[in-house]
């Protein structure tokens, strides 16, 4: 076993029992940033039941054909991606391909914001480098990078659990001032802004990592995506599994790229469950963005009563106050069945 597993805690799937526990009594989650969109998953569910073909679960998915439609979908071209089981394998990928172990000439290291998705340190955590965090600050954050020059720099725009969202200029700003380190964006929330980092993937530096687990409501399905430079993509991809996604999974997105008005309607109900719940908090102590389909707050008077009379999980946000909460939006009919 590496050296470097010695000192990680990280507690094996065992630690989740209490948490399954109630998910089998029927408690609903608030916890995980999922799509909750009950008309959306029902028609997923048809989908899966009627409109896709499952004989293929007997089979290696060949990704040519889908490949040629994500590039269609996002306008890029196929040699600009690599399909993956998700965000975080996007993560690990790039982050195993981009920087380098102790053992090598020149020591690396590796910068990320913070709070950020947990996920990020849980990649680089094995890998033997000197971790740096900085706040989200912009200002702060050129100041950390002409600082300490690491190999990689983790970005998420629009920011779990913050919400907060990097302008493009920013975002190209780093690209092009700081050429010698990776500039890694997970874009997990792009759904909810109309912020695209797309046209950066022209420098060499830039790695964006796109996700179908949010406002796609896959999260179950792992789909995900690394975009950026040829060159980039070229080198990423020789250490890319050979078949890490479902061909069902494959079929599912590919049937809602044909049909995207079906996502588009769900991402319209999501966002406008987010302007709903925002307003409906408005009076509260918000430490989030609506950017992002969480919100996290100091709960009004009764809050905790109400939520914990109707069997929802969600969890405490200490970083933030000792009385902080976090809970997933909905479509503005959900909401209103927790909170009326």
């Amino acid at each position: 076993m590496k050296d470097t597993l010695k000192d990680i805690n990280r507690p094996h799937w065992s630690g989740l029992a209490e948490r399954v526990g109630k998910i089998d009594d029927g408690y609903l989650s608030l916890d995980r940033n999922e799509n909750l969109d009950e008309i959306y998953i029902n028609q997923v569910v048809d989908i899966l039941k009627n409109k896709i073909d499952l004989s293929k679960f007997n089979r290696y998915a060949d990704y040519y054909n889908y490949y040629n439609q994500l590039s269609d979908f996002f306008n890029i071209s196929t040699d600009n991606m690599i399909i993956t089981g998700g965000c975080d394998e996007a993560i690990r990928l790039s982050f195993e391909a981009c920087i380098n172990p102790p053992a090598y000439l020149k020591k690396e290291s590796y910068l990320r914001i913070n709070p950020t998705y947990r996920g990020a340190e849980c990649n680089v955590a094995d890998l033997g480098v000197t971790h740096y965090v900085v706040d989200e600050d912009e200002d702060n954050i050129i100041t950390a990078l002409k600082k300490y020059k690491p190999a990689l720099f983790y970005i998420c725009s629009p920011n779990n659990p913050s919400g907060k969202v990097y302008s493009e200029t920013f975002i190209g700003t780093l690209c092009k001032t700081f050429p010698d380190t990776y500039i890694f964006i997970d874009n997990t929330y792009a759904d909810y802004t109309d912020v695209c980092y797309h046209d950066y993937i022209k420098y060499k530096n830039c790695i964006i990592a796109k996700s179908f687990s949010k406002i796609w409501g896959l999260a179950g399905m792992r789909m995900g995506l690394i975009l950026g430079h040829k060159e980039t993509i070229d080198e990423i991809s020789k250490i890319r599994p050979v078949m890490s996604v479902s061909a069902i999974t494959l079929e599912l997105v590919s049937y809602l790229i044909n049909n995207y008005s079906i996502v588009e309607d769900t991402i319209k109900r999501n966002k406008d469950g987010i302007d709903y719940i925002y307003k409906y908090f408005s009076r509260s102590n918000v430490y989030t963005e609506p950017y992002i389909n969480h919100i996290i707050l100091d709960p009004p008077t009764g809050l905790i009563d109400k939520l914990n009379s109707q069997k929802l999980l969600y969890p405490i946000m200490k970083d933030y106050s000792i009385w902080a909460i976090k809970l997933t939006t909905m479509p503005i009919s959900q909401c209103l069945n927790i909170f009326k």
